[in-house]
């Protein structure tokens, strides 16, 4: 009998569930930077046990000065696959600050890719649509680069 494989997508899975465990304890009680900072300290830490080479490509909080895993920021052990990393530790952090529902954590991982190609690629557009919200990846690449 052979060693179970190691499974990115389920050590991603316990990624976005420490977050979203983190910042729950913040539910209802109208502190959303408390609750957003919560949530990327987990997700950080998290990340920083994986082994992979992660960069963080779209991250949250310059907008608004909101606790952040920077773009740029480097994730995981430094060995293993070389990725690039989308997150947003905490989407909803007025609806989880006013006690309301549908707050998630979110990640979003994908092969890291030359610059010389990631600056000619279209990052992603969100579009929201009732009665579901859907998000619209959007690429100049050849379908076999992408």
């Amino acid at each position: 009998m052979e060693a179970p494989q190691k499974n990115l997508a389920l050590d991603l899975v316990r990624v976005t569930e420490a977050a979203a465990l983190a910042c729950a304890r913040w539910l209802g009680k109208g502190d959303k930077i408390s609750a957003d900072q919560a949530a990327v300290d987990a997700m950080r830490l998290c990340f920083n046990t994986l082994e992979i080479e992660g960069r963080v490509m779209i991250g949250e909080g310059e907008k608004d000065d909101a606790p952040m895993l920077f773009n740029g920021e480097k994730l995981g052990l430094g060995r293993g696959p070389k990725v690039d990393i989308a997150v947003d530790p905490l989407e909803g952090t007025n609806l989880l600050a006013n006690g309301r529902p549908n707050a998630i954590s979110v990640v979003g991982v994908a092969p890291q890719v030359p610059c010389s190609i990631r600056a000619r690629a279209t990052t992603c557009r969100s579009s929201l649509s009732r009665p579901r919200p859907r998000t619209l990846w959007i690429s100049k690449l050849p379908p076999a680069t992408t």
